[in-house]
């Protein structure tokens, strides 16, 4: 079993047992810097930032996690609480929208099912994804593509460092480090 197939395993079980927003938000934060080396202060200058718009119409809210121009809300039963995720992340989009700011994609989670929506006026799901029921590698290559990608045309050298040897992906495809040449 390989270390990122560990990683997987443990942060499903500690975002299962986990009973409040902020218990999922840890065991995430914890996943991002175990596998893509993303230090505390990342994450929690980003967690529950308060926007909100002003003039003529007033909009306000509290986004869970915003990285890049993902949004993340974390929700404890998802099957329960879709749809107010679905308004809240209609609202936070509007607001920064707005303020001129860019927002790519929503995420909601109950941090094992992952649901992937645009908005334009009202949430689309676009991708759902359970991370018990796909490999690891297919786990971490949703949240690089999600949340650490960018919105650039990867160059050669962006190639190799997310597949190339040495890479999280390579690594647990190929298995143990060793020249392929």
């Amino acid at each position: 079993m390989s270390i990122y197939t560990q990683k997987i395993k443990e942060y499903v079980l500690a975002a299962k047992n986990a009973r409040t927003h902020a218990g999922k938000m840890v065991a995430f934060s914890e996943l991002l810097k175990s596998i893509f080396g993303v230090s505390s202060f990342e994450i929690v200058q980003n967690i529950e930032q308060y926007v909100k718009t002003g003039g003529l119409m007033h909009l306000r809210g509290r986004m869970d996690l915003r990285l890049g121009q993902t949004i993340i809300e974390f929700k404890i039963d998802l099957s329960k609480e879709l749809d107010a995720g679905k308004e809240e992340i209609e609202r936070y989009t509007t607001i920064l929208r707005k303020n001129g700011q860019k927002v790519a994609e929503c995420l909601i989670t109950d941090g094992v099912t992952f649901k992937v929506f645009v908005v334009r006026e009202k949430a689309k799901e676009v991708r759902t994804i359970n991370f018990e029921e796909v490999t690891p590698e297919q786990a971490i290559m949703f949240l690089d593509t999600f949340l650490f990608s960018g919105r650039k045309v990867p160059t050669a050298d962006d190639l190799d460092m997310r597949f190339g040897p040495g890479s999280p992906i390579f690594e647990e495809i190929v298995g143990a480090p060793h020249s392929v040449f």
